[in-house]
């Protein structure tokens, strides 16, 4: 006698009927019942991850562990001025200082040339090509030190426009929907190198004094020349892969990791006036900060953030 039962795939549009559940106990009596609520198995005790690839071979991942480390602080040493002649210690001297074999050392070397801050020649031996400039991180806020990164800034003007601000901008700036801005992009020159992209949307009547005032160097210094007050200074910090039009205007190939800045400046009255997205290489220069006797305290609402759109 023939077969007359159905395949399971043939009955599924029955389960929402009437008959459902009573023909899902016939078809698959080991499944639980329809409307049975499933119990959730206890979570197993919490264990570190194990990448893979360190369960396949253990002795790769200690070396290529053993070469980021040794690499960090090579370059470390290497800013900081550790090696005045510009050229590295021997793989030898490299390898009884860090205490890591051979294959580490020529590994870290090979990725601080990837890098760019060294170059390796045979017979020479491996040098350092590039410098770092450390600057106060009070600077981003217009406090200039003695050589620091202010004196050495000259602009390049690429966009000067008075338009109806967008509605982000006009939410920073406490603008009407619709109000203008005058909007000013330039590129900062630092050693005649391009080290930051900076698009400022200004308020009126602030930006009616800019607008006849020479762009001689960095943004800070043309409004004190405008004759705007800076009562206070907020930066929210990120970093991001520039696209291809910024990485063209900074000299970086395209998805290079740059600092990415957005600012609100206000008057003394806190009255925000100037609100700036600003794209900063860090590649050559690096800000340092230090706090002493530092007291745990809630800070004030934030101005703007980056995760707003």
């Amino acid at each position: 006698m023939a077969d007359r039962r159905k395949p399971f795939r043939d009955l599924w549009p029955c389960v929402h009927t009437r008959c459902g559940p009573r023909l899902l106990a016939l078809v698959a009596p080991q499944m639980p019942p329809y409307a049975t609520r499933l119990e959730t198995p206890p979570a197993p005790p919490f264990r570190p991850a194990v990448r893979p690839w360190r369960r396949a071979n253990r002795r790769t991942a200690r070396v290529e562990d053993a070469a980021r480390r040794v690499r960090d602080l090579l370059r470390c040493q290497i800013f900081s001025g550790s090696y005045p002649s510009h050229f590295l210690p021997n793989e030898n001297e490299l390898m009884e200082a860090f205490g890591v074999p051979r294959a580490a050392v020529r590994q870290s070397l090979a990725m601080l040339r990837s890098e760019g801050v060294v170059e390796r020649l045979q017979g020479i031996g491996t040098f350092a090509v590039r410098d770092r400039f450390v600057t106060g991180l009070s600077e981003i806020h217009g406090e200039k030190e003695d050589g620091g990164l202010l004196d050495r800034a000259r602009p390049e003007p690429l966009d000067e426009t008075v338009g109806p601000a967008p509605d982000f901008v006009a939410a920073k700036l406490g603008l009407e929907p619709g109000e203008n801005v005058l909007r000013l992009e330039y590129v900062s020159y630092f050693d005649g190198a391009p080290q930051g992209v900076a698009t400022n949307y200004v308020a009126f009547p602030e930006a009616d004094a800019l607008a006849g005032t020479p762009f001689k160097t960095d943004w800070y210094q043309l409004l004190r020349d405008a004759d705007l007050t800076i009562g206070s200074s907020e930066w929210v910090l990120g970093a991001i892969n520039v696209d291809p039009s910024v990485a063209s205007l900074l000299e970086l190939p395209p998805g290079a990791a740059v600092m990415l800045g957005e600012q609100v400046i206000c008057d003394d009255g806190g009255r925000p006036y100037d609100f700036a997205v600003c794209y900063i290489r860090t590649d050559r220069y690096a800000f340092s900060t230090r706090a002493t006797n530092v007291e745990v305290h809630r800070s004030p609402a934030p101005l703007l953030s980056l995760d707003q759109s």
